[in-house]
């Protein structure tokens, strides 16, 4: 996966910005740069070496999630979330790092919407290679329901009220039935789907065997990965869990309209982003990792607002597509 962030980071306009404006720290020996539980304070670009990721289990035990090398963006979960840090980050001797102070780097993509564009388009792939390597890994370790909130609603938050009333005008709706294979892993995908009502199951096939990685719910995206692959290809097999409505867009009108505004782009990938951030967050906590971050974390008051603000615009998409 190292090389894929590599071709991620490092020719994009963030970088290049990150590069001329912010600090390169070298390391002797290996030191804490995040730690977990802790709240975020900078990104950090891994330009050299490598690094160790950890989290701790809810038995105290830590345990290794990764280790990374040149390329690799960390501390961007919190940035996204304004959570706890959700894993320690260890640099190892004779690595290098960009370190960017989260309110240096919040004001940089404030004043420029081209950069925002770019990172948080870097940042939404990053999470998206991020969450196929960690489903690959999370079914060693137990599995329980956690709290929905924490996912619902999330790209509603970002998005404004004429890209909503956009992606009313856009999509399709589809219904689907009960048990119903919604993506097959490996297909090609030519649209995104928004989850109007019902539930459905995501499983990765591995070795001929079936493992269930996670679930999506009301409000929710199917198919955001293919968008923000370079081959359009299904990363999992989706499932209808209940009887589902969806709203259909295709990826060619989101693309399009992305490459005519930017600030739609940036809007639309730092949603993505953040509704990934969550994703890898609550599959760590529900595989009974992450615990620390987990026991130090509180909803936010903006949090709340910001989940009603995108319910309210949530329940008006809904009534147009009932319109359809």
């Amino acid at each position: 996966m190292s090389e894929q962030l590599g071709a991620l980071l490092f020719p994009s306009r963030f970088f290049a910005w990150a590069q001329n404006t912010q600090t390169t720290i070298s390391l002797n020996a290996a030191k804490t740069l995040i730690q977990e539980g802790q709240e975020g304070t900078e990104l950090l670009l891994l330009i050299d070496g490598r690094g160790l990721v950890s989290s701790l289990n809810d038995d105290g035990e830590s345990v290794v999630l990764a280790e990374v090398g040149a390329g690799q963006i960390l501390g961007e979960m919190s940035f996204l979330e304004g959570r706890p840090s959700v894993a320690s980050v260890i640099g190892q001797p004779g690595s290098q790092w960009i370190r960017i102070p989260f309110e240096i780097l919040q004001l940089a993509v404030d004043n420029d919407k081209e950069l925002a564009a770019d990172f948080y388009n870097v940042l939404a792939r990053k999470l998206a290679l991020q969450l196929q390597s960690q489903n690959a890994l999370v079914h060693r370790w137990k599995s329980s329901e956690i709290e929905p909130l924490r996912k619902v609603l999330l790209v509603f938050a970002e998005l404004n009220d004429l890209d909503i009333d956009w992606l009313s005008r856009k999509g399709t709706v589809q219904n689907f039935k009960h048990g119903k294979v919604l993506i097959e892993q490996g297909s090609k995908l030519n649209q995104l789907w928004i989850i109007l009502k019902g539930e459905a199951d995501i499983f990765l096939i591995d070795d001929l065997q079936r493992q269930q990685v996670g679930s999506s719910r009301r409000g929710e995206l199917l198919g955001e990965i293919a968008l923000l692959s370079s081959n359009s290809l299904a990363t999992a097999n989706v499932v209808a869990s209940s009887d589902m409505q969806l709203l259909a867009i295709p990826h060619s009108a989101i693309t399009d309209r992305m490459d005519e505004d930017v600030a739609f782009s940036s809007r639309f990938h730092r949603a993505l982003a953040v509704l990934l951030s969550h994703r890898d967050r609550d599959q760590l906590m529900s595989h009974g990792l992450a615990s620390k971050a987990h026991a130090n974390e509180t909803l936010s008051l903006d949090i709340l607002d910001n989940v009603n603000q995108a319910g309210r615009r949530f329940e008006w998409l809904c009534r147009q597509a009932a319109a359809q």
